[in-house]
C-alpha cells in the first residue's frame, strides 16, 4: 500500500494503491467471479482543493500482476516506491523478482504513456489545448514518467519519487501562473521528445542485457502459492 510520490501540495488529496488477494475458494462466489478492483475517486468541479479527500484503488493480486507483467508504469512503480505504508511477507517475496519486470516492453509502456500526454497537448480538440491548468497537468504527468524512463533505459531502477531538482522543476510546471521562459510549452515538448529519443538510443546500447519480456514462471508460482495459502 503506497501513498504520495512527494509531489503533493497543501491542496492535494491522499491517494493510495492497494494490492489484495483472494483465497482460491473466494475467486468465485454464487457462480460469478469476485470483483477484482475497488476504487474511490472524487471529482470536484468548482475547486482544486481536495486536501480533505482520501482516494484509493485496490486491485486483486492476479489482475495487478497481469498489468505489471505488461509493463504498466503504475503497477511497476509499486515495486520500487519508498513511501510504503505496509508490505506483507507475501509482497516482499514478490518484490524479489522486481528487476525482471524492467523489460523492453516496460520501457515501451513508459514511452507510450509519455507519447499519449504529448498527443493530448497537441490536440486542438482536447481540454489541455485550451485550458492552461489542464495543459500544465499533462506536462506534470509526462515529466514524472520522463525522469524514470531515463533511468530504466540506462539499466537503473525507477526512483518513483523524483530527486529534489526534478521535483522542483515538475512543481514549477504544475503551479506556474503562466508557462513562459524555460517553461514555454514548445520548450517542454522538445525536452520531453528529446528524452523519448534518448531512451530509444539508450535501449539500443543496453540490449541484449534488457529482456524483451518478463519471465512469468516465478511470478505465476508466487500467485498460485498466494491463493492457496491460509490467512
Amino acid at each position: 500500500m503506497v501513498g504520495r510520490f512527494n509531489l503533493h501540495t497543501t491542496t492535494s488529496d491522499e491517494d493510495y494503491t492497494i494490492v489484495f488477494a483472494f483465497q482460491e475458494s473466494q475467486r468465485v462466489y454464487n457462480g460469478s467471479a469476485s470483483q477484482s478492483q475497488y476504487r474511490n475517486h472524487t471529482t470536484r468541479r468548482h475547486t482544486n482543493d481536495k486536501s480533505d479527500v482520501t482516494e484509493y484503488t485496490a486491485t486483486e493480486a492476479g489482475e495487478f500482476l497481469e498489468f505489471a507483467i505488461k509493463g504498466n508504469p503504475k503497477n511497476i512503480e509499486l515495486f520500487f516506491a519508498e513511501r510504503v505504508i505496509y508490505e506483507s511477507p507475501e509482497w516482499l517475496r514478490l518484490k524479489k523478482y522486481r528487476k525482471g519486470l524492467l523489460t523492453l516492453r516496460c520501457v515501451n509502456q513508459y514511452r507510450g504513456f509519455i507519447y499519449d500526454r504529448l498527443r493530448v497537448v497537441n490536440d486542438e480538440k482536447s481540454k489541455a489545448y485550451v485550458l492552461p491548468r489542464r495543459l500544465q497537468k499533462e506536462f506534470y504527468y509526462a515529466l514524472h514518467k520522463h525522469y524514470d524512463l531515463q533511468r530504466i533505459s540506462k539499466g537503473r531502477y525507477p526512483s518513483v519519487e523524483p530527486s529534489n531538482s526534478e521535483r522542483d522543476f515538475i512543481m514549477r510546471v504544475r503551479h506556474a501562473d503562466t508557462l513562459k521562459g524555460e517553461l514555454e510549452p514548445e520548450k517542454l515538448k522538445r525536452m520531453i521528445q528529446r528524452g523519448l529519443d534518448d531512451a530509444r538510443e539508450n535501449v539500443k546500447r543496453l540490449r541484449p542485457n534488457l529482456p524483451e519480456e518478463v519471465d512469468v514462471n516465478p511470478l505465476c508460482a508466487w500467485l498460485v502459492d498466494l491463493r492457496r495459502s491460509r490467512w
